[in-house]
């Protein structure tokens, strides 16, 4: 053991007054599910377009399964989730007032896949032309801002919980106050 002032720097321990996690070095964790599937009901909820053929909304977050949490470990904020969601979609078209009703089904919302490869796929509950013609304008209008939605997710767990792993430091900072991006498999490097 060395002695007061010599040795390492390295192991030169930060004064802290509650003693936690100095330097960030050691694995913290906050659960973000919770959080997360009211981000999810908010967001989805907002979904809706008008046009010519109709109008169509989504109506209910009929299901949102799964975890997500934000951990730190040597200073680095790691994010995990994982996410199957379902969402009941409603409409009518502009020659019917007949309520048309059916499902988005999200699945593969996880850390391992961007937003463009998330599996995003719709259902009509009948068979018709008019619910098909707003089955067909569910899926373009639709899916495209369910994706966006899914790229926002990891922003707002950045934001919402990427500090709260990393304790400041004496200075009053955290090591890292930029929570990192996960890499993602289409942005590894080779």
């Amino acid at each position: 053991m060395a002695l007061w002032g010599q040795g390492d720097s390295r192991w030169i321990v930060e004064e802290r007054e509650d003693a936690k996690n100095v330097n960030n070095w050691h694995w913290s964790e906050v659960d973000a599910s919770n959080s997360s599937k009211k981000f999810f009901k908010e967001k989805f909820l907002e979904v809706g377009e008008t046009g010519s053929e109709g109008s169509v909304r989504i109506s209910e977050v009929t299901k949102c399964d799964g975890e997500a949490s934000v951990n730190n470990r040597k200073g680095k904020v790691i994010y995990f989730f994982e996410w199957s969601i379902e969402l009941k979609w409603c409409g009518k078209t502009a020659t019917s007032n007949e309520n048309i009703t059916g499902k988005v089904i999200i699945e593969n919302v996880s850390e391992e896949n961007t937003a463009d490869e998330v599996d995003i796929s719709t259902r009509q509950n009948k068979n018709g032309s008019e619910h098909t013609k707003l089955h067909q304008n569910c899926e373009k209008s639709t899916c495209p801002k369910c994706r966006e939605i899914i790229k926002e997710y990891l922003q707002y767990l950045q934001v919402t919980h990427g500090k709260q792993v990393i304790l400041p430091t004496k200075k009053g900072e955290g090591i890292n106050s930029q929570p990192v991006k996960p890499k993602l498999p289409s942005q590894s490097t080779q």
